[in-house]
């Protein structure tokens, strides 16, 4: 039972580690695609000001 409880736990190991991962990739990508949207919409406003 203790071989099979360790297997868990290093599944349950391995998929925190991979959602990090994933997270940590994510995230930045979402930050510089807010930032670009961000961006575009100003270049837009002040187009339409002008």
């Amino acid at each position: 039972m203790s071989g099979y409880r360790r297997r868990k736990n290093n599944n349950l190991l391995a998929l925190a580690f991979v959602l990090g991962v994933v997270c940590c990739l994510i995230l930045p990508l979402w930050t510089w695609l807010l930032a670009v949207g961000l961006l575009l919409i100003a270049a837009g406003c002040r187009i339409l000001v002008d």
